[in-house]
């Protein structure tokens, strides 16, 4: 247990004496992880509602669904402590 640690400390020591002594080579690091890793990510994830968007339809919500109307009464019961119903709660977001 206690070798497997060993090298666990060798590397924090490392990484620290590159955050103090070598900060250009700290930025360097996270510029390429970010390049390499975190921007192709992001692109896969904007291509993937990108392929998603044209069969997005502009009538969301729950009252869509069978009985939506009631379940949103039932969601607004639930969660808030409200006495407002639906549409009262609506017309006073308007004001």
């Amino acid at each position: 247990m206690v070798s497997s640690l060993e090298p666990q400390s060798r590397l924090r020591k490392a990484f620290v004496e590159v955050i103090f002594n070598e900060p250009e080579l700290l930025i360097s690091l996270g510029l390429v992880a970010i390049n390499n890793a975190v921007y192709p990510s992001y692109q896969k994830l904007i291509d993937s509602f990108k392929g998603v968007l044209p069969k997005t339809t502009t009538d969301d919500g729950v009252w869509t669904l069978p009985n939506g109307d009631a379940y949103y009464t039932y969601a607004l019961r639930q969660n808030t402590t409200t006495t407002l119903n639906p549409n009262e709660l609506h017309e006073l977001s308007l004001r």
